[in-house]
């Protein structure tokens, strides 16, 4: 293996012992929680991330998590799934 991608896999000092001719560690997210930096730097294997990849989707979940929040969207649900039809839900 010369390089490896990993997104969830653990790439420790027992990895990276097993992986003698490993040139790159290139990590898809914005985290190292995975990946034992100091283990990479001591054997010369760069590490690379990928800061503000989500920043987007993030943004867009916080969006419309609110939305879902100002228009009462689970009270709707749980309305509709127990059979409850009366005043409408989230439509102020």
């Amino acid at each position: 293996v010369d390089i490896i991608i990993p997104t969830v896999a653990r790439v420790d000092e027992a990895f990276l012992q097993s992986a003698p001719r490993l040139k790159a560690v290139i990590q898809p997210a914005a985290g190292y929680s995975n990946i034992d930096v100091e283990a990479a730097r001591v054997r010369g294997i760069p590490v690379c991330i990928a800061p503000g990849v989500n920043a987007q989707s993030t943004a867009e979940l916080a969006v419309m998590l609110i939305l879902m929040g100002v228009k009462r969207v689970d009270e709707a649900r749980r309305n509709f799934n127990d059979g409850v039809l009366g005043e409408p839900v989230g439509t102020e």
